[in-house]
């Protein structure tokens, strides 16, 4: 987050100037009273947590269907250049681990299953306050349920 804020803070004019697009375009979305904080809270959640819906749900780019994913996508992808991806190598051990677990595994209720339990013991501790305070909610279940229907339709 301090990395993120650096770079939207700083004297790329340009850089600003998406970010704040970006900010409006969540608060005319989702929520009215998202602060940039909260932005760029939610730019790091979508760094963190891609990798893992993309090992869990591998060849369905779930970034790709997702319309609150997307916009979260094309603002990292502003900031790409600005090599982001550093501060997220502490996790590749982590996304490693979901990857293997979730090798080969194409029966639905067992990728909920691996959710559930990311959910739990990550998810929910990591990101507390984000869903709390901004009202955004995804249980484990709506979150496969989402991804098996697009697959389907």
């Amino acid at each position: 987050m301090t990395r993120i804020r650096t770079l939207v803070d700083g004297s790329d004019a340009k850089l600003h100037e998406e970010f704040t697009t970006f900010t409006q375009g969540l608060r005319d979305n989702l929520n009215p009273y998202i602060t940039e904080h909260d932005a760029i809270e939610m730019l790091s959640q979508h760094l963190i947590t891609k990798p893992v819906f993309d090992a869990l749900f591998e060849g369905y780019a779930f970034s790709e269907s997702n319309p609150v994913s997307r916009v979260m996508q094309v603002m990292i992808d502003v900031l790409e250049g600005e090599n982001l991806g550093k501060e997220t190598e502490k996790l590749n051990k982590f996304y490693d681990s979901v990857r293997t677990r979730a090798a080969g595994i194409t029966d639905a209720a067992a990728k909920q299953g691996i959710v559930k339990e990311l959910y739990e013991k990550f998810f929910k501790t990591a990101f507390s306050g984000t869903s709390d305070r901004l009202g955004i909610v995804y249980t484990p279940n709506e979150i496969v349920d989402f991804i098996i229907h697009s697959v389907d339709d």
